[in-house]
């Protein structure tokens, strides 16, 4: 098993990916640099034309349908009232005060739609 392993290594080692090159290399490692740099360009721009030809219209088309599921959602609430509140002890758990306002309304509180501990505000 050994003997598999320090074969396969040295050939590993001896072949060209580990070569290094001679000194006279230095306009070989330029053409790479080159090379690299040329490719970079293109990847850019191809990561660029995924940005504007994918990504931008499929967050249009996601904001797009939830802005008609948010519109949906409030026309059932104009048409049949918002729903009875119902005061179950596993949510509006209150263990410490909030540190605005007067301790029991969320940040973005909205009386129309949020419930407090003991129900709606109207």
């Amino acid at each position: 098993m050994a003997a598999v392993f320090l074969r396969s290594s040295s050939r590993l080692i001896s072949s060209s990916l580990w070569k290094r090159g001679s000194p006279k290399s230095a306009s070989n490692y330029a053409q790479m640099v080159l090379d690299g740099e040329s490719h970079a360009v293109k990847t850019t721009t191809q990561w660029k034309l995924i940005s504007l030809l994918i990504a931008v219209p499929g967050m249009l088309f996601v904001a797009r349908k939830a802005y008609r599921a948010e519109q949906d959602h409030h026309h059932h609430i104009e048409e049949h009232g918002r729903p009875e509140f119902l005061p179950y002890p596993h949510l509006r758990i209150r263990s410490k005060p909030f540190p605005w306002g007067d301790g029991n309304h969320s940040l973005f509180h909205n009386p129309e739609t949020n419930a407090l501990p003991e129900g709606y505000e109207d």
